[in-house]
């Protein structure tokens, strides 16, 4: 995988394909290539691509926990976001200190699947004694959208400052501010997440709300 490595450091996307392509064809029991390719489609925006590598591999009896977890990825990138639950399950199961896929799986249950019963019974069991700023970010956001604004400010504000660069964390802790009634700071926030010149889902909202203020 180092040639693919070289071409993407080029920025030469089928150059890249290809090299990932003779890899798996060449090893094909090499997980982390069949991984690799489906995650590199992902970012081609050629999410059903991936998924139907990684799922063909399976069909072929070719299976990891590596494996399941891209695939958890690809289905969230691809809004199937039932069936990525479904997979982050069973690897807890497996395995639960798997504090990514715990994550995952508790901002799946927490934006996507509207169950927030069901995200705070997970946040307890597995991500509660963590100091992961991600992990700290998910549970803020829980507690925001639990209408627990207090605990919310402190979980992001802390996850916030060690993820300063991120806008999607800055705009989670905006959005605490704002409804704490705390405008001034929300605004200085919202500037703040834009000012990374990162791209985030929410920022659309954002712009609205910085308008507003």
């Amino acid at each position: 995988l180092l040639l693919a490595t070289a071409y993407d450091a080029l920025r030469d996307s089928r150059a890249v394909e290809q090299s990932l392509r003779k890899a798996v064809e060449l090893k094909p029991n090499y997980y982390a290539a069949h991984i690799e390719l489906a995650l590199f489609l992902k970012e081609q925006n050629r999410t059903g691509e991936g998924i139907r590598h990684l799922t063909k591999l399976q069909s072929k009896g070719l299976d990891s926990p590596g494996v399941r977890i891209a695939l958890g990825q690809l289905y969230m990138a691809d809004g199937s976001y039932k069936k990525a639950a479904s997979i982050y399950e069973k690897r807890l199961k497996e395995e639960p200190r798997d504090l990514t896929v715990a994550n995952n799986l508790v901002w799946i249950y927490t934006e996507h699947l509207k169950d927030l019963r069901k995200a705070r019974k997970l946040a307890n069991r597995y991500l509660n004694k963590s100091k992961n700023p991600l992990v700290m970010d998910t549970l803020g956001w829980l507690s925001y959208r639990e209408r627990n604004f207090k605990d919310a400010e402190k979980l992001l504000a802390a996850s916030a400052g060690r993820l300063a660069d991120n806008p999607r964390v800055v705009y989670h802790l905006a959005m605490v501010k704002y409804r704490l009634g705390k405008n001034r700071e929300a605004r200085k926030l919202l500037k703040a997440a834009f000012a990374t010149k990162k791209e985030f889902p929410e920022s659309r909202e954002a712009r609205k709300l910085l308008d507003r203020l």
